[in-house]
């Protein structure tokens, strides 16, 4: 990774070359006089036009090729110099925002893991403490929080946009080190398993729990860095299975834990990249970087603008007029089985009979070709595609304050993500359709890899609990299922 100062110069690297500018607002030209409304609002007559089965959604190529020409306008309309910059003939699309940073800029950090701060403990007042468990007080405390996906679902391993934040429940590990070499660790998740043990340099898959923590050791042995033993309790308010990076909030929360402990001279974003490794090659799920990079980066009240090519981010004020409402279906997932796996392994196939290297490699304008693809193969990389456009089309609405272009596209995401992706499930669009019913809601769609899960939506501010506390009401009536209202926490909903 290229590193330097933020605000100027050039990098290359495995990103596009490219100009920083000095101007936050440089990017916003590419928009300008584009109307961002108009074309939210073809997209969503385009899905109505189109809804009637894949096969015509497939065939309205004449309105979808009507609208790629005016979004590849927007997205395109930079200078003569960005795009003489851009890396090859097929990475011809592939655009660095103004505005973020690149990896090696401020990102270092302390090697003192983050005040745990306010968060939710989950079940910590009701299990055993550390002394208990162990015999001793713990050295320290290191947490992290879950995360939602505000928009950008399955383009971070296809090379593309995110845009997620955090929410308030945290993961937190409490650490002691040890004089020998074993890892003894308690789950507040699965008390019934007691304390579990093992030794570093002999991690091996049990396919549960477990395998995230021995995956951080075992990735943070590999890459050189020297640890000790250490005996280790876990609790989380992140509900597992719900979207909302349980996973990742444990690998995160532990290797800070560790960084400290040990003194390790790791930086924040080598540090997401090597618990992104653990989840792909110890855990087996192929999952990209936004998670373990929005949970150590990201900040309340504000989103986390990723280019997961080239890892450059940028940090951006959520709109005061509105708030987040995040629900959990009672859907479980897991990343680890095989549907995750087909939908990445689709992209895959899609990316050969195109001839590119991965989906951020073809825009708007690609999108007839893409269409003459095998089925599924086409909805998959024409939802990778078009959810890369929205993206970059939020991050203006978040800089304008516009909520309604938000909500928009808030919608078109989660469209496209069940008809397209096919990642949705009955009880999650039943969720996505109440919460579309209340008149102060701008937006709702599914967050997260799918096939169960939990929806965000984007309220007027000052209604997020009340919004959120009657649309899980109803759903429980209406699907027989369990939700939970994680954001906003649980005291302020039904105020």
């Amino acid at each position: 990774m290229s590193g330097g100062a933020a605000g100027g110069g050039t990098r290359s690297g495995n990103g596009p070359s490219q100009s920083v500018s000095d101007d936050p607002h440089a990017d916003r030209q590419a928009f300008s006089g584009v109307g961002i409304r108009e074309l939210v609002v073809l997209e969503v007559r385009f899905a109505q036009e189109g809804s009637a089965t894949p096969h015509t959604r497939l065939a309205g190529v004449h309105l979808r090729t009507f609208l790629l020409i005016v979004v590849s306008a927007a997205l395109s309309a930079t200078s003569s110099d960005d795009r003489n910059n851009r890396l090859g003939s097929r990475q011809r699309k592939t655009h660095f925002p103004a505005g973020l940073r690149w990896p090696g800029d401020s990102l270092r950090g302390s090697l003192v893991s983050q005040p745990a701060g306010p968060g939710t403990p989950g079940e910590a007042d009701r299990a055993p403490d550390f002394a208990t468990l162990f015999g001793r007080p713990a050295d320290l405390t290191s947490s992290a929080p879950g995360r939602v996906n505000l928009i950008g679902e399955h383009t971070d391993y296809n090379g593309g946009y995110v845009l997620p934040t955090v929410i308030p429940q945290k993961t937190f590990v409490e650490i002691a080190r040890r004089r020998d070499r074993r890892v003894s660790v308690w789950s507040g998740g699965f008390p019934g398993d007691g304390v579990v043990s093992y030794e570093l340099g002999s991690e091996r898959r049990v396919g549960g729990w477990l395998d995230y923590v021995q995956g951080i050791t075992w990735v943070l042995g590999g890459a050189g860095h020297s640890i000790g033993g250490i005996d280790a309790r876990i609790t989380s308010g992140v509900p597992v299975g719900s979207g909302l990076s349980s996973s990742a909030a444990l690998e995160i929360s532990l290797a800070r834990g560790l960084r400290e402990a040990f003194g390790l001279p790791v930086g924040d974003v080598p540090l997401a990249l090597l618990a992104r490794r653990a989840e792909n090659e110890f855990v087996g799920a192929p999952v990209g970087i936004m998670d373990q990079m929005a949970c150590l980066l990201a900040g309340d009240r504000h989103a986390l603008f990723l280019d997961t090519l080239s890892l450059a981010y940028e940090s951006l004020p959520l709109p005061t007029g509105a708030e987040l409402a995040v629900i959990n279906s009672g859907v479980a997932h897991n990343h680890a089985r095989g549907d995750y796996r087909t939908r990445r392994a689709e992209c895959e196939r899609a990316c050969a009979l195109l001839g590119i290297r991965q989906l951020r490699d073809v825009g708007l304008d690609d999108l007839p070709r893409v269409a003459a693809l095998p089925e599924p193969l086409g909805r998959r990389a024409r939802h990778v595609i078009t959810e890369n456009a929205r993206v970059l089309m939020a991050v203006e609405a978040l800089r304008s304050a516009d909520c309604e272009c938000l909500g928009r596209l808030f919608d078109a995401s989660h469209r496209s993500m069940r008809d397209d992706y096919e990642v949705s499930v009955p009880e999650v669009d039943l969720l996505v359709d109440l919460a579309r019913g209340e008149p102060r809601v701008h937006g709702a769609r599914l967050t997260g890899g799918g096939f169960g899960g939990a929806i965000v939506l984007l309220v007027e501010t000052g209604h997020a609990a009340s919004v959120a506390g009657r649309v899980a009401d109803s759903y429980a009536r209406r699907s027989g299922r369990t939700p939970t209202v994680l954001v906003p926490p649980p005291a302020d909903v039904g105020a």
